[in-house]
């Protein structure tokens, strides 16, 4: 589970829930259909993390997470494959269409994936656009823009290596990979990597999730981001978990849902 925005500094929160004139990665996106666990229901949001080509329709696809683009496996799941940009915040009266949907979720995994002879946990998920308006890679964040490009070739984690991200909650954010096979605590979902904020304020928080991971020397990506670390794992590790974050490597999830990297310029 994602840390709760009660965890972040009120000064980097800025909430985007704005409708973007053309898709870009950093912006907000949620299903389009309410979605309940256990006692509470929503609906689920997310980031878009990039636009790839999903080479089992030829479309140009969202990539975001499973749990983004689907909800968790805990949730008893809606029918409405739709996906809107920004998320939903309510479903519309008298039965009228949603009126910001943007593309329609097509495949998706969550569980442990064999790779290259390791199991790697999987979070991930993409939806066919039905939008053609596909614009530059992220938006801008609160206080600044990005003006890298971003190279389309696979790459694989660096342990120690800068990495930037941009999310719809918290913008651009940079951090550190400080682990490339961890494992949450009591939880089967080997060989994420953990990233690091390079400063006291979280990488990523609730709402972050699906965002891709950046690494900031090579200019490729090499994972999307999946979520925090739980209570439990901050009560008995200490409160500078509160920095950190999950990653999936991106060669797995490339690989399981059969899509393809677009080059697209950044800024």
């Amino acid at each position: 589970m994602l840390l709760t925005p009660s965890a972040v500094s009120p000064e980097i929160m800025f909430t985007d829930t704005a409708r973007y004139p053309y898709l870009i990665g950093g912006i907000q996106i949620g299903l389009c259909g309410v979605v309940k666990d256990g006692d509470n229901e929503g609906f689920p949001t997310g980031t878009l993390g990039m636009i790839v080509l999903n080479k089992n329709t030829g479309n140009r696809a969202i990539l975001s997470n499973h749990h983004v683009l689907y909800g968790k496996p805990s949730y008893v799941p809606t029918a409405d494959p739709r996906v809107s940009q920004p998320a939903p915040t309510s479903v519309p009266p008298d039965g009228q269409p949603y009126p910001n949907v943007c593309a329609r979720a097509t495949n998706g995994y969550f569980g442990t994936y064999q790779y290259d002879g390791k199991p790697y946990h999987i979070d991930a998920a993409v939806a066919d656009l039905t939008r053609d308006d596909v614009g530059r890679y992220t938006r801008q964040s609160s206080s600044r823009i990005s003006n890298k490009f971003m190279v389309p070739e696979l790459r694989v984690a660096r342990l120690g290596a800068r990495v930037w991200k941009v999310g719809a909650e918290t913008g651009l954010t940079y951090g550190i990979v400080a682990r490339l096979e961890a494992d949450a605590l009591g939880a089967d979902k080997p060989n994420r990597m953990v990233i690091m904020s390079e400063n006291d304020n979280p990488f990523a928080v609730q709402g972050d999730s699906g965002s891709v991971i950046v690494d900031e020397e090579e200019r490729r990506v090499v994972g999307l981001l999946t979520g925090g670390f739980s209570e439990e794992e901050i009560r008995k590790s200490g409160e500078h978990l509160r920095r950190g974050a999950f990653a999936c490597h991106i060669e797995p999830v490339i690989q399981k849902l059969n899509i393809e990297l677009l080059q697209l310029p950044v800024g």
